[in-house]
């Protein structure tokens, strides 16, 4: 019986391996494009790219595995059965609990590794994830600062730069307002700064010499200081909304004990609540929401919302619209050229007429990163 087992154990094994590479591919695919977007504008060590690619594997495999060993099963019995090995067998008398118990510890077996990467691994490997991520975007921030612009991407700042040099690391004619005690507004001026990013601290430095800082006090208005200095660091942490915020405590990134703990005395209430599928109830009140990030956008005219204002139903509305940082815009409508370039040229090679969908897209995403960049408009994030 042992032989029959490990044979069926074996049949079993072979096909659901070869599932679950096949399967573990076909998911991997859509992740590849925005792992080689990072790739390419990213100098990476050889290390640090394995890592990159095998950090979304956990992810993936944990749906794959229990596709895996149903297809592994059915491909396995099949194939014996139609070979005629089922009916040799049972002629042998060997009933079938004998076919039932190795099918059986597959099953488990996979359930418990699928337990395991679904509870531990996982989460460890998200929570990497996003913090290269992270760290690889707040290295090309430098990169993506451009001059004579007010940049509002960093919290608590305002920055405009005279002229950027040398790999845009090197500024000249720095002007910095301190926007973090309104009280006591903070404006600083520099004739250059060097900025160095600092991933392990998770900020970035900035260098300034031969400037001045300025303070006034709103209360008091009469006082007024002035200091001068031949060098100083200015540390800015990361933008929250762009990096850390993405490490969310959704159940996807959540350790095994915080799931308890969640589930035994409820989620802690600084994590963000979603939507589940489509909206929440509170207390009997239906809440839902909705947010337009998509660039390029549509213009609207006056009285765009109203159809809101007519629904027969006692309701709250709030608009909100939040500055979007400059670097995001332009990389996002950067993204949507190239998309719709790649396109472009694919109907060209096979002799199609082209999308006029496609040309309106691409002559508006033009038109509104030309007006970002010369700073003629100011990109919202609009949630309603």
């Amino acid at each position: 019986m042992r032989i029959l087992t490990k044979y069926i154990f074996k049949e079993i094994f072979s096909h659901s391996l070869l599932g679950l590479l096949i399967f573990t591919f076909v998911i991997f695919v859509p992740h590849m494009s925005h792992l080689l977007e990072l790739l390419v504008r990213h100098d990476l060590s050889l290390k640090e790219i394995t890592t990159l690619f095998m950090l979304p594997i956990p992810g993936i495999v944990v749906l794959t595995i229990p596709m895996a060993v149903l297809v592994g099963t059915l491909i396995g019995l099949s194939r014996m059965a139609a070979d005629g090995e089922v009916i040799a067998i049972r002629a042998s008398g060997i009933g079938i609990a004998q076919f039932i118990r190795p099918v059986m510890v597959f099953a488990v077996l996979g359930w418990a590794i699928t337990s395991w990467m679904s509870l531990v691994v996982t989460p460890k490997a998200i929570h990497q994830l996003i913090k290269m991520e992270a760290g690889l975007k707040s290295s090309q921030i430098p990169y993506e600062i451009q001059p004579r612009v007010f940049l509002e991407q960093f919290p608590n700042l305002l920055l405009y730069l005279e002229d950027v040099s040398g790999s845009h690391s090197k500024w000249s004619g720095v002007f910095i307002a301190d926007t973090s005690q309104p009280d006591k507004l903070k404006v600083t001026l520099a004739e250059r700064g060097i900025l160095i990013s600092d991933p392990k601290a998770d900020r970035l430095m900035l260098h300034l010499e031969q400037g001045t800082t300025h303070e006034i006090d709103s209360q008091n208005p009469a006082q007024y200081s002035v200091a001068s200095f031949s060098y100083t660091d200015i540390p800015i942490p990361l933008d929250q909304s762009s990096g850390a915020a993405d490490e969310r405590k959704t159940p996807a990134v959540m350790s095994l004990s915080a799931l308890m703990e969640a589930a035994t005395g409820g989620l802690d209430t600084n994590c963000e609540w979603y939507e589940y599928p489509k909206h929440v109830v509170i207390d009997g009140t239906l809440v839902r929401g909705h947010a337009l990030r998509r660039l390029p956008g549509h213009a609207v005219g006056a009285g765009w919302l109203a159809p809101l204002l007519s629904v027969q139903t006692e309701c709250d509305i709030a608009i909100h619209l939040v500055p979007a940082p400059l670097g995001e815009a332009l990389g996002r409508l950067s993204r949507r050229l190239r998309n719709f370039s790649a396109h472009r040229m694919l109907e060209v090679e096979r002799g199609a007429l082209g999308d006029v969908h496609v040309d309106i897209g691409f002559d508006s995403a033009t038109a509104l990163r030309d007006r970002l960049a010369r700073n003629q408009g100011r990109p919202l994030h609009l949630s309603v």
